[in-house]
């Protein structure tokens, strides 16, 4: 059976997103081209009509990651709220280092799961990545409202860093109450505030 642009285009789309959500579940390395085509209901035979190989999909996944929610800038339970924020950095990092979102990793942030992995795959996945992590730091910087662009986007990145760190960590150790407790102290420290540069006095 013929099928026609618009279908194999639809088709392409779900995979990505599947493949988006079970390489942060599962990482990279652990999914294999089987199992995201049986997640969405299709053949392996058939990922090679849509993808030269698995480091392409990777490439895609990290391009939607970006384009479509940004690597997950509000993880899952993040949701906005209606009314104006008085601070909406710390109400990111309260939702990003949040016990939903660190027991969601099929719909949280990309950067714990997979950045990983990244230094290891050809430059087309690292240009894809690199990408997704300016776009990332963009809306990031956008929540914040005092100082230069350059300084909100240093804050941005040292914020980012601290943040995925953190999950990172928290999903990595053994102990629950332990895991809870590097979530907490990261968050009520606020990481990442970088200090604007200070002015010299005119002599």
């Amino acid at each position: 059976m013929r099928y026609t642009a618009d279908h194999k285009k639809q088709t392409h789309d779900r995979i990505v997103a599947e493949a988006a959500q079970l390489f942060r579940a599962e990482g990279y390395r652990g999914m294999g081209v089987d199992a995201v085509m049986a997640a969405v209901g299709l053949t392996a035979g058939g990922f090679y009509s849509h993808f030269k190989n698995k480091d392409a999909l990777l490439a895609e996944v990290l391009t939607y990651l970006a384009t479509s929610k940004g690597v997950q800038l509000l993880p899952a339970g993040g949701a906005k709220s209606s009314k104006p924020s008085a601070d909406p950095l710390g109400d990111w990092l309260a939702a990003y280092l949040s016990t939903h979102h660190r027991d969601s990793p099929h719909c949280g942030c990309a950067l714990p799961t997979l950045a990983g992995e990244v230094p290891r795959q050809p430059m087309a996945v690292r240009k894809a990545f690199t990408a997704a992590l300016r776009s990332n730091l963009d809306a990031l910087a956008s929540l914040i409202s005092d100082g230069s662009l350059a300084h909100r986007t240093d804050t941005a990145i040292a914020v980012l860093a601290s943040a995925a760190g953190a999950m990172l960590m928290a999903r990595a150790v053994d102990d629950p109450a332990f895991s809870d407790h590097i979530l907490r102290v990261v968050a009520s420290a606020t990481p990442g505030r970088v200090a604007k540069p200070s002015r010299r006095k005119k002599e």
